[in-house]
């Protein structure tokens, strides 16, 4: 399949964004009106407010699709690209369209705000501690891998942090543009998230409760601010080594990323993983990214859980290596994305093999992600996702042969 340029992928993101509104009724609603009309009446008797069910859920989805038709409209007008209600768009990435929703509500909302403070409570005495014990009045030069919408760089530059959010998925690029620039007050939006699932519902109404984000006033507090940037591309292709490190869908070796890696070594103070290690096929390569990016003494600071994405994908790359001399490029058989699902305790290990220390760790904190805010839905008990928290520092001295 031939690869796609950024413009490209930005306009079939667009595309599946603009078909939420179809994909929504025909996915979610449609099925159980035509499986509701088909019971027959002594059925349909005994559970008379179903119909009424059908009713607020179509008209939740349009709702949602409002916002999200809004969203779009800002960032085509932004951007000068447009996306196509007709382009073919699989269903996986329709329900990346619908995942964004929750993710709204994780980032943005008030009620998923306990979820949250799970990290910030130990994150921003950590770094006013780092930042007071600085011998520069600059502040922190922070690093945020895996975006998502954008809150926790909102957050960190509201502490007064110069901050550097990196995203890969145009799902999340696209509303973050628009949070963060789309001229929000509080609590200007309605969402209804939890429309999509039907399981484990313990009152029917719960599903419709509408959650208005964000939850705090974004147009006064971060407006014309110069602390906040945004990259676009992966992680280990922007910020990683130029070796060590095999050329992939996610890494080009070609002179352009080489010079701008290159610029990247040893420009952060700071770097926060947070639900991000996971995300890697090769976790191997984001440990040689952070410790590329960060200055010699430099912070790492994590905190999620292990639910590596690519473990049950059948999906392979191709990867190959490049001559430095010559140029020419060597292709390696495909390779299949999922393999190499670190534990814990590894990551830690290597991490130390690459010249970090430990300087706090703590194992199964239990947090949650994007979990319902009421107790009476039956789900917000769930355990939710055992996570590890740990802040590592860079080697002030470049050992022999580092990377």
């Amino acid at each position: 399949m031939e690869d796609l340029t950024d413009e490209q992928v930005i306009e079939e993101t667009l595309s599946a964004y603009k078909q939420y509104r179809d994909y929504a009724l025909k996915e979610y609603y449609t099925p159980r009106l035509v499986k509701w009309e088909a019971l027959p009446e002594i059925q349909r008797k005994l559970v008379p407010s179903y119909s009424s069910y059908l009713s607020n859920l179509k008209r939740c989805i349009s709702l949602n699709a409002d916002f999200i038709e809004g969203a779009v409209e800002f960032f085509e007008h932004a951007s000068g690209i447009q996306g196509s209600v007709s382009r073919p768009v699989s269903r996986s990435n329709m329900e990346k369209v619908v995942s964004m929703l929750a993710q709204l509500y994780r980032e943005w909302s008030a009620e998923a705000s306990s979820e949250r403070d799970i990290l910030l409570s130990r994150l921003i005495p950590f770094l006013s501690e780092l930042q007071g014990n600085s011998s520069s009045e600059d502040p922190l030069e922070i690093l945020v891998p895996g975006l998502g919408t954008a809150r926790l760089i909102a957050d960190l530059v509201m502490h007064g942090y110069r901050s550097e959010g990196n995203e890969y998925s145009y799902y999340m690029i696209i509303m973050s543009m628009f949070m963060l620039n789309g001229g929000l007050s509080s609590k200007d939006i309605e969402i209804y998230p939890f429309v999509h699932t039907n399981s484990h519902w313990k009152e029917r109404n719960l599903m419709f409760k509408p959650i208005r984000i964000p939850d705090f006033d974004i147009q006064s507090e971060l407006a014309g601010n110069n602390l906040m940037q945004i990259s676009m591309g992966s992680f280990v292709d922007c910020y990683g080594p130029n070796e060590g490190i095999l050329g992939s869908s996610h890494y080009n070796i070609n002179q352009e990323m080489n010079l701008k890696r290159l610029n990247s070594k040893s420009t952060k103070d700071v770097v926060v993983t947070n639900f991000f290690l996971d995300t890697s096929g090769n976790v191997i390569d984001y440990l040689l990214a952070i410790e590329h990016v960060l200055r010699p003494g430099g912070t790492w600071i994590n905190f999620g859980p292990l639910v590596y994405h690519h473990e049950n994908d059948n999906d392979s790359d191709i990867n190959y290596e490049v001559d430095p001399y010559s140029g020419e490029r060597t292709d390696h058989s495909p390779i299949p994305m999922k393999g190499i699902e670190l534990t814990v305790d590894e990551i830690v290990a290597v991490a130390l093999k690459l010249g970090f220390t430990m300087l706090k760790r703590e194992d199964g904190i239990l947090s949650g992600y994007g979990q319902l805010p009421f107790p009476e839905s039956g789900l917000n008990g769930l355990p939710g996702y055992r996570c590890s928290y740990w802040v590592m520092k860079k080697r002030t001295e470049l050992m022999e042969g580092a990377l």
